[in-house]
C-alpha cells in the first residue's frame, strides 16, 4: 500500500495592496498565469487527487481552486467531485505544526493534495524526502511517494520524489 503526496506552494500574491492583511492577499497577474502555465502540463493534469487540503489565505485558496477546475475537467466521470477542505493550521506553519497536519490526513485517501505557503513547505519537502532544495518557487508543485498503510506511520526521509514541476 502506498501513499502519495502532492505539495503546491500558492501562486504568485499581490503585494501592492498595503490595505490587505496578509490572509486576504490576492494573487497577481503573474500568480494567475502561472496557474495558467502549471496546469497545462499533461503530469500535472493527470494527477487528480482524491482529496485537496489548503490553506484558508485566500492566495492559496484561490491557487487550489484553480488545481481543483483543473484535475475535475480532467475526470472522465463528471459524478466523481473533488473535494476541497479548508485546514486554518495550514497557514504560516511550522514544520512540526505541518507533520501534525499529515499524520492526521484520512488512512482512507491514498491521493492528497496539500495547498500552501513557504517556508513550511520548503522545510516539509525537504525533511519528507531529504531533498536539497533552496526553496519552493511560487506554484511550485512536488509529488512524493510513501510506502505506507496510513499517513500517521510516515516519517520524516521516508518519501521518494515522483517528480517536481515549477
Amino acid at each position: 500500500m502506498s501513499k502519495q503526496l502532492i505539495l503546491v506552494r500558492h501562486a504568485k500574491a499581490d503585494w501592492s495592496m498595503r490595505e490587505f492583511n496578509d490572509l486576504n492577499r490576492t494573487l497577481n497577474a503573474s500568480g494567475y498565469q502561472e496557474i495558467l502555465d502549471i496546469t497545462a502540463r499533461e503530469r500535472v493534469t493527470s494527477l487528480r487527487p482524491q482529496l485537496i487540503i489548503s490553506s484558508h489565505a485566500v492566495r492559496a485558496l484561490s491557487t487550489a481552486q484553480a488545481f481543483l477546475n483543473t484535475w475535475q475537467d480532467q475526470d472522465p466521470n463528471p459524478s466523481h467531485l473533488l473535494e476541497l477542505k479548508i485546514e486554518p493550521a495550514i497557514y504560516e506553519a511550522s514544520l512540526q505544526q505541518l507533520w501534525q497536519v499529515i499524520h492526521a490526513l484520512p488512512t482512507e485517501v491514498d491521493k492528497i493534495a496539500l495547498i500552501g505557503h513557504n517556508p513550511g513547505f520548503t522545510y516539509l519537502a525537504v525533511d519528507l524526502a531529504n531533498l536539497r532544495m533552496m526553496e519552493l518557487p511560487t506554484c511550485g508543485l512536488l509529488v512524493l511517494e510513501f510506502e505506507a498503510s496510513d499517513w500517521k506511520s510516515i516519517q520524516p526521509k521516508t518519501g521518494k520524489l515522483v517528480f517536481y514541476e515549477f
